[in-house]
């Protein structure tokens, strides 16, 4: 009898090693505020258990529900397929953890993700700060939300001239790239910070010149993500402006 527990307990042991589990978050990049799902397959039919940064959350053994529930998390069920959900709700700095997925039959660890410590203030800019009129000196600027890729964050300034963008090249004189870091909260071990870009603008006069409206494209490279901001008010620059192929180029 010894002897045929112990083939079944190998036996066990044997299906559980060859079984791929596995542990995703739909999100890479979450954002916050918004929801993250992560699911846990190809578990055992006896349920699993999820852990947040190895302390004990919550245990999914019965068909229609996982204990204890949480404010700020949501559970989904289908032990037929041994498909296990935890969406975070509202995603938050705070749920920057390694998340877990246990056999709930003996704690055994199955899989362990941290999901991506890139994590996007949902606070994507929308507009220019600018000096608040048409034809005015100042400053023109966009300031990004919290992102741990804050420092790989790249950008390109155009102008829009006659209804055409073209690229417009910033003297090193009037351009501005700051970051700050004091006013985000960090994920994981990455540092968050926003970033400013701008150009300090002075306004041209005379012959060569056109009304233009600034724009610059932002690429979030790390989470494949471009944003293009567009002044509210027109400028005026000077240079010789050509046309080719339909594009404005200037010098």
């Amino acid at each position: 009898m010894d002897a045929v527990r112990e083939l079944i307990v190998l036996s066990q042991l044997f299906l559980r090693a060859i079984v791929a589990i596995d542990l995703t978050c739909d999100s890479v990049n979450p954002l916050i505020q918004s929801d993250t799902t992560c699911i846990c397959t190809n578990a055992p039919a006896t349920g699993i258990d999820w852990y947040l940064d190895d302390a004990f959350h919550s245990s999914c053994v019965l068909s229609t529900i996982c204990v204890p529930q949480y404010s700020g998390y949501s559970f989904s069920i289908n032990m037929t397929e041994n498909v296990y959900k935890m969406t975070i709700n509202s995603y938050k700095y705070s749920n920057c953890t390694k998340i877990t997925c246990r056999d709930s039959s003996d704690g055994s660890v199955m899989q362990s993700m941290v999901p991506s410590s890139i994590v996007f203030d949902t606070t994507f800019p929308t507009s220019m700060s600018e000096p608040g009129s048409n034809n005015s000196n100042g400053i023109i600027s966009v300031t990004t939300g919290c992102i741990s890729g804050f420092s790989d964050l790249k950008y390109d300034w155009f102008i829009i001239v006659d209804g055409l963008d073209e690229i417009y090249s910033v003297d090193e004189s009037s351009k501005i790239d700051t970051s700050d870091t004091s006013s985000c909260t960090n994920c994981n071990t990455d540092v968050n910070g926003k970033r400013t870009v701008g150009i300090k603008h002075t306004e041209s006069s005379g012959s060569g010149t056109k009304t233009v409206l600034f724009k610059v494209l932002l690429h979030y490279a790390s989470a494949n993500l471009q944003l293009n901001i567009t002044s509210s008010y027109y400028y005026t620059v000077k240079g010789k402006f050509i046309i080719f192929n339909g594009y404005f180029f200037i010098f």
